[in-house]
């Protein structure tokens, strides 16, 4: 396969694609060799075309076997990104940071066997999800052709126990030590006052705790679709003072200017205000983490005939290749295991259930910016 050849832009005929779909069936050892894989399998041409699968692949596919051959990964998948531009899938720019495509390539340069994560956000019929899964792929020669062997494995369970691990093992057994150190402190306390504030103290760490706990059940309930928001007036001052109160005293804050910039006047949406809080305090929390110490990470409103828009600015820039997969499940900036819900959660919540929208601006002059729109 020269780089000629592996052109993105060309496609084999659909006649062709039915051709070497007959051929590989054909061959007895080829076609028992991807039915006896537990893991999806699909071969593909050199136009990273499929032109044969197993049984599993339907399911994952969620189509019919006629839909699939012909495709591309990404378009047997409906990625969100396959149709982007005019000659569908691996053609976009987000289509350089796909796991699976970066597979594809490393193969097909070096002839050796790659393994790498691949995070997919897909629509069918209209209902965004997203996939996580561990591609590996191979050159396979048949009858004096070369074909892209791809198994393809689900792994969101994976990712999904690590976040669960972080969560309850780090987060949370944090928040419980505090809470114990608190205890402890209360029953040595000298007069009443001290044992208010301790009080005080202990009920917020409890309150975080419980937060931690909620901020999961709510996020499976919102992949699985089983979320139901409830919708009230509240006003804005209301959700900022609720972030402020969370963040205000948290580690994450320390030796950094957490500022929140109030709207002159009283402002009210009509929105679900636990999913809207846990959304803003996702995008602080993120931004909390970017920053070094001595910087600043400022939220403010912005009100117009419409909407609203919360703002989270912070002194960082994110490289091109971080932008363009930072809505992606499981895709963190800290490289590490158990990360990478904040933006997606956020994203997941008022886009799929709020009715607004989540978007961000990083320049190098301009710094980053994330922003929560919502129609008022």
């Amino acid at each position: 396969m020269s780089d000629q050849e592996n052109n993105s832009t060309q496609r084999n005929s659909f006649e062709e694609i039915k051709t070497e779909n007959e051929l590989l069936k054909s061959n007895p050892i080829i076609q028992d060799i991807i039915d006896g894989f537990s893991a999806i399998v699909v071969i593909l041409n050199k136009n990273k075309q499929v032109v044969a699968y197993n049984r599993n692949a339907i399911i994952l596919f969620d189509d019919s076997s006629d839909n699939i051959l012909g495709k591309r990964l990404g378009e047997a998948l409906n990625c969100i990104h396959a149709w982007e531009m005019e000659d569908g899938c691996g053609t976009s720019q987000f289509c350089k940071q796909c796991g699976a495509n970066i597979a594809f390539e490393k193969s097909i340069g070096t002839l050796h066997s790659q393994v790498e994560e691949c995070r997919i956000k897909r629509d069918p019929g209209g209902n965004l999800s997203s996939l996580d899964l561990r591609v590996f792929t191979k050159i396979l020669r048949v009858n004096g052709n070369e074909y892209l062997f791809c198994s393809i494995e689900d792994i969101a369970n994976e990712k999904r126990r690590e976040v669960l691990e972080r969560v309850f093992f780090h987060d949370v057994l944090n928040t419980c030590s505090a809470i114990n150190g608190l205890a402890g402190v209360l029953t040595d306390a000298d007069d009443n006052e001290e044992r208010s504030l301790i009080l005080s103290s202990l009920q917020k760490a409890s309150d975080q705790l419980s937060k931690e706990i909620h901020s999961q059940i709510v996020l499976k309930d919102a992949e699985d679709q089983n979320l139901k928001p409830r919708i009230s007036e509240v006003t804005v001052k209301k959700i900022l003072d609720d972030v402020k109160n969370l963040y205000s005293k948290s580690p994450l804050a320390k030796n950094k200017n957490l500022d929140f910039t109030y709207p002159g006047q009283e402002l009210i949406i009509k929105t679900d205000f636990a999913l809207l809080e846990r959304a803003l305090s996702n995008l602080v929390k993120n931004a909390l983490e970017a920053s070094k110490e001595g910087n600043e990470v400022k939220v403010h409103i912005t009100a117009k005939d419409k909407e609203i828009v919360f703002n989270v600015w912070n002194n960082g820039y994110m490289p091109k290749n971080v932008q363009l997969q930072i809505f992606n499940r499981s895709f963190s900036t800290k490289g590490e295991k158990g990360h990478g819900l904040g933006t997606y959660g956020a994203k997941l919540l008022i886009e799929q259930y709020l009715g607004g929208k989540v978007e961000f601006v990083s320049t190098k002059e301009e710094k980053t910016t994330f922003s929560i729109s919502l129609p008022r």
